[in-house]
């Protein structure tokens, strides 16, 4: 007879190393945060200390510690990594405004692991959303107007949509407001399960109900207290009903680079902020001749190595990014945003060697110094222009021609968005005239027929 209840199986179970965890959330530090990290481990570790500088007395007396007798065997081995680097030079400091509300989400798109086919469709729906941060157009329209073939089914389409409604700020790519504030209230992470679920609940009713208070009839339906429908109520009135309104509005960020790329007479050099201190590891033994417990000295030794080692392959990781965004960008770095080309995170780290997701732990909120001023790492992932293909055109591209062609027309007769769709394309940029409206009204363009010169000797509109 067989035996009934419970079994323990044995099953393989993939774990990451201590180290290996430790270098990771390295990564994703940006200047600031790694400085803090640092100091906080020089002073919870007693086998960490900071390199001493010139005006320093670097003898073990000076640290309050002996050099080890000849015959003793090194308690830490000699080939450690340093960390990275010190020195006096200041980095440069920049106040960067925040981006656009569809270049902030295009750079979010970028990061989201997607296949080429969903990632189109997002791209797609990124052009159709309007200053609130709604979808336009409705699904029908939506799929009619996807470039790709066959259209996309709606449960494909709401599948793109409800997962792009995740980005920040919480809710954009909705149809209505209904759909924005459940998108809103899903997503919510200090609700309970039970609150979030007659939320949900109340906004299957008609929003009439909600704006005038009929918090009794609400009730009855949901067999459902009163007062609670009357606290869920004044609950959604926190949500934003408007997730991209205002998006801009923000007060600006003194922000520090994490890499610097410079021009200089031999071409182009890549170098780290040198203001960071250098971390060494203290020849301390008094532990072991005082009879202190083993295991916790091997414990500070294994995280002292760990943080040494993580450092310094963070510093590699920069370096080699540096140096790979001057292949691949150089136009941009030369000529500005009218260079810039569109670059997948998947190119660039089977380039590299790493994982995606390790690329984009690298890029997270880490910006970069150049001759063209203050970047965010993302910035130099944008995605092709109109969901086209790899090599075409980026959005920063598009804007920069766009810039160039309307500052050459004529006050008398601009172009319109036809016009202009062909103009790009003599430059090589293929777009859609609904990709050209898009960033026109993106970057504050007004239409042609507000951008026209009015001659009231002139009898009518005269065109080209």
């Amino acid at each position: 007879m067989p035996r009934l209840g419970p079994r323990l199986a044995p099953s393989p179970r993939l774990r990451l190393a201590a180290s290996l965890r430790q270098g990771l959330a390295l990564l994703v530090l940006d200047r600031d945060e790694l400085r803090q990290a640092i100091e906080t481990a020089v002073a919870e570790n007693p086998l960490l200390e900071f390199e001493a500088t010139s005006t320093e007395e670097t003898s073990g007396e000076a640290t309050g510690e002996k050099d080890p007798a000849p015959h003793e065997e090194p308690f830490f081995p000699e080939d450690l990594p340093e960390a990275s680097g010190g020195g006096d030079t200041p980095p440069p400091e920049a106040v960067a405004p925040p981006p656009p509300l569809t270049t902030y989400l295009a750079e979010q798109i970028a990061c989201l692991h997607m296949t080429e086919r969903d990632r189109t469709l997002a791209v797609h729906l990124l052009d159709r959303l309007d200053d609130r941060g709604y979808l336009t157009e409705s699904p029908e329209e939506i799929g009619s107007g996807f470039p790709g073939d066959p259209p996309p089914a709606p449960e494909e389409l709401d599948a793109v949509r409800h997962r792009l409604q995740g980005l920040d700020p919480v809710g954009c790519f909705s149809f209505d407001l209904g759909d924005c504030l459940r998108a809103q209230v899903r997503r919510r992470g200090d609700l309970s399960s039970e609150t979030r679920a007659l939320l949900i609940a109340l906004l299957e009713f008609p929003l009439v109900d909600l704006a005038r208070g009929r918090d009794e009839t609400l009730a009855q339906r949901l067999g459902r207290k009163t007062d609670e429908i009357t606290h869920a109520r004044r609950l959604l009135r926190s949500f934003d009903p408007a997730p991209g309104a205002g998006w801009g509005g923000l007060p600006a960020v003194r922000l520090l680079p994490d890499l610097l790329i410079e021009a200089d007479e031999n071409g182009w050099r890549v170098r780290l902020p040198d203001d960071l201190p250098r971390l060494r590891l203290c020849r301390l033994r008094q532990g072991r001749r005082h009879g202190a417990d083993s295991a916790d000295w091997r414990r500070c030794r294994d995280e002292a190595r760990g943080l040494l080692h993580g450092l310094a392959l963070r510093r590699q990781a920069l370096l080699s990014l540096g140096e790979a965004l001057l292949r691949h960008q150089e136009g941009f770095f030369r000529r500005g945003a009218s260079a810039l080309n569109p670059l997948r995170q998947r190119t660039l780290a089977a380039e590299l060697g790493v994982h995606e997701s390790t690329l984009s732990r690298l890029i997270q909120s880490k910006y970069v110094f150049s001759p063209q001023g203050l970047h965010p790492l993302k910035f130099f992932f944008p995605p092709p222009a109109g969901g086209g293909a790899e090599g075409g055109a980026s959005p920063q591209a598009v804007h920069a021609a766009l810039v160039e062609i309307l500052a050459a027309e004529s006050p008398r007769h601009p172009y319109r968005d036809g016009d202009l769709v062909g103009l790009l394309a003599r430059r090589g940029i293929m777009v859609a005239r609904r990709t050209v409206s898009k960033y026109r009204d993106t970057y504050g363009i007004p239409p042609w027929h507000e951008r026209r010169a009015h001659d009231h000797s002139s009898g009518g509109d005269e065109r080209r």
